[in-house]
């Protein structure tokens, strides 16, 4: 793997998972390790990379975080927008400092101060839990 390839693949950790596993049971499921194993040794790597490289690694995080919470929640979206900050910004860290600090009280004053849980996530919790007893078999 390529550092680009291994930038890509701590960038997008959630994303990447394959959605055929079985999440509930991912001890010695070889599929999983295959999976993992890069992915760990890229972030050991990642300790030791140039600061330009992790800056580049927290803004796409953190531009996949904020474009994910404009997508899925009013609040932040309304938020977001007031204040300008566009998760796809180069320069979303530093248009970040125009959020002023959001606290407890702003959250419990607005309704809707939440990621929303899409449809699709509640079902396959439901799933999991349903079939709960099934966790450890291998």
């Amino acid at each position: 793997m390529n550092q680009q390839v291994k930038i890509d693949a701590i960038v997008s950790l959630i994303e990447s998972f394959p959605a055929a596993f079985n999440h509930l049971n991912l001890a010695g499921n070889r599929e999983f390790i295959d999976w993992f194993m890069p992915r760990l040794d890229a972030l050991r790597e990642s300790d030791f990379w140039d600061e330009k490289v992790i800056e580049e690694i927290q803004t796409r995080r953190l531009q996949n975080l904020l474009s994910y919470l404009q997508q899925t929640s009013p609040f932040w979206k309304q938020r977001l927008d007031a204040f300008g900050i566009r998760p796809e910004s180069a320069s979303i860290l530093k248009d970040l400092k125009l959020l002023p600090v959001t606290d407890y009280e702003l959250f419990a004053e607005e309704k809707g101060a939440y990621a929303i849980m899409t449809h699709e996530l509640l079902m396959e919790i439901a799933k999991r839990w349903i079939n709960r007893d099934k966790m450890f078999e291998f």
